[in-house]
């Protein structure tokens, strides 16, 4: 974040890996005077029990854990029964889990 925030680069939101990322993100932000939510929009994923207490409360998308530990493991068993099957996608559910760190772009 530090590296994007120093790059010139006009941000207005950021979409982070996990939500541990963002809290790090959120850090940085406060550190240069911005304002997460306000300034730069910030998105986390996992939605982690920590991130509705985050400061301000972290925006996430929340996946359905279980949904996406049974697919991982039928697509797993699937392979081990025939390492020559083609590969597969598939989808769980996942839902933006909206709070405090975002909003619409600051207008120039």
């Amino acid at each position: 974040m530090k590296a994007l925030l120093h790059s010139g680069a006009r941000l207005t939101a950021v979409l982070c890996f996990s939500d541990l990322l963002a809290s790090g993100a959120l850090l940085a932000l406060r550190e240069a005077g911005l304002s997460p939510g306000k300034d730069v929009s910030v998105v986390g994923f996992d939605d982690l029990e920590e991130a509705r207490f985050m400061a301000p409360p972290l925006t996430t998308v929340k996946i359905d854990q279980p949904a996406l530990g049974l697919a991982a493991a039928e697509l797993l068993l699937k392979r081990i029964a025939d390492p020559a099957i083609p590969r597969q996608v598939t989808t769980v559910p996942a839902e933006l889990v909206i709070r405090a760190t975002s909003g619409p772009a600051p207008a120039d």
